[in-house]
């Protein structure tokens, strides 16, 4: 049996095969990417390396569900984080609590704000949300909050997507040593690639794309801090990574977004940035870097000609 964390009162170690109810995806989905962490050295390494966590030989990863934390043990069954993830270098723990969301579900941000202070009452040091939203980078997040909400936390999300991507580059690409390991990720995979998981690519535009190309047909202005303008660069954005995702199992290896520095550090600059050419030339662009391409794919979609480019 594994010990608990002393912050925890209660919790299940994260199963492979979860025994929770059909109703409940979003926690047997969690379990299931929790345990892939325990299992599998390379997987825990290849995504938390994403977070700049470093994962040596000797460091060891373990995860709890339905975890009731000390500082609040009252707390309503549907309203508990759906995980804990605990890395043990041996000198020090690296602590994040897991929020999980499948389907279209989408966590809130008073939930989110919510879950951000039982981090800081609990000395953890990260909150990671994991859903079928796309960001460029997991340091940045879907929803924007004020810094004061951060301090002394740490605040990261990754997509389905993102997960079984990885998963998916590390078999492929022979990069799990044990066969026992390689086994247990090739599990997860598979449950990740099926419908009735809930895991899914980005399908559908924002409802007001529709709106901003008939502007541009019909030569009205577009305001670059008007909603529609900003929900529509925030959609083009997880476009642009779910691009990356798609691409990447076809060629083999991590296709990214080729980002300027000040891009990296700070996603409201970028959409800042991209929402004025959308507003005064009516259209959108990004960089793909594709690693060994004898040089970046640049893409271009253009609302006056309801078409795109690339080049």
């Amino acid at each position: 049996m594994i010990d608990l964390p002393d912050c925890v009162t209660r919790g299940e170690v994260a199963r492979l095969i979860p025994v929770t109810a059909d109703s409940n995806k979003d926690q047997r989905a969690a379990s299931i990417l929790l345990a892939a962490f325990r299992g599998v050295h390379e997987f825990q390494k290849t995504m938390l390396n994403s977070l700049g966590i470093r994962v040596g030989k000797k460091a060891k990863v373990e995860a709890w569900t339905e975890v009731v934390f000390q500082s609040d043990p009252k707390v309503p069954k549907q309203e508990r984080p759906d995980g804990l993830l605990v890395l043990d270098t041996g000198k020090k723990q690296w602590r994040a609590l897991i929020e999980a969301k499948i389907g279209n579900a989408e966590v809130g941000e008073e939930q989110l704000k919510q879950y951000l202070q039982i981090a800081k009452d609990n000395k953890l040091d990260a909150v990671i949300t994991i859903s079928n939203q796309f960001v460029a980078l997991p340091t940045h997040h879907p929803i924007k909050l004020p810094k004061k909400y951060l301090k002394n936390v740490e605040l990261y999300h990754w997509s389905w997507m993102y997960a079984l991507t990885q998963a998916t580059l590390l078999l492929e690409q022979e990069g799990v040593e044990s066969e026992d390991q390689q086994f247990l990720l090739e599990e997860v995979q598979r449950y990740l690639s099926h419908d009735s998981s809930g895991v899914s690519n980005f399908d559908r535009m924002n409802p007001e794309w529709k709106d901003v190309i008939g502007h541009v047909k019909s030569r009205a202005s577009l305001g670059k801090n008007s909603e529609d303008v900003i929900n529509t660069v925030s959609c083009w954005h997880q476009e642009q990574r779910d691009l990356c995702l798609i691409m990447s199992p076809k060629l083999g290896q991590n296709v990214g977004l080729k980002l300027s520095r000040a891009h990296r550090t700070d996603p409201q600059a970028r959409h800042k940035e991209q929402s004025e050419p959308l507003a005064k030339k009516n259209a959108l662009r990004f960089v793909l870097d594709v690693p060994d391409a004898p040089k970046n794919i640049r893409v271009r979609n253009y609302f006056t000609k309801r078409s795109g480019s690339y080049f």
